[in-house]
């Protein structure tokens, strides 16, 4: 029993496809989403590494103003007393 609609047949096995292609649209659809998702997560760690690794060298830039190569200078600091500048 074969009808037809538009021109094509509605026989089972065409409403099996057409119903199966209807499941793989729903997981199609499901796994964009799940991919946006996901994007946004990685953009969000992305950000928060990087905040955390801004804070870390600001720590250590503060640390380095006292005992890194270019101590004094900028003039805004002097080294303490008995302390040697770097050659």
């Amino acid at each position: 029993m074969v009808e037809k609609v538009l021109g094509f047949p509605t026989c089972d096995v065409c409403r099996e496809h057409e119903e199966a292609m209807e499941v793989l649209q729903g997981d199609i659809d499901a796994l964009e989403r799940e991919k946006t998702e996901l994007r946004e997560r990685i953009k969000e760690l992305s950000r928060k590494t990087l905040m955390e690794g801004i804070v870390r060298q600001s720590t250590a830039g503060q640390t380095s103003l006292f005992t890194g190569p270019f101590y004094g200078l900028t003039g805004l600091r002097k080294p303490p007393e008995g302390t040697a500048l770097p050659s």
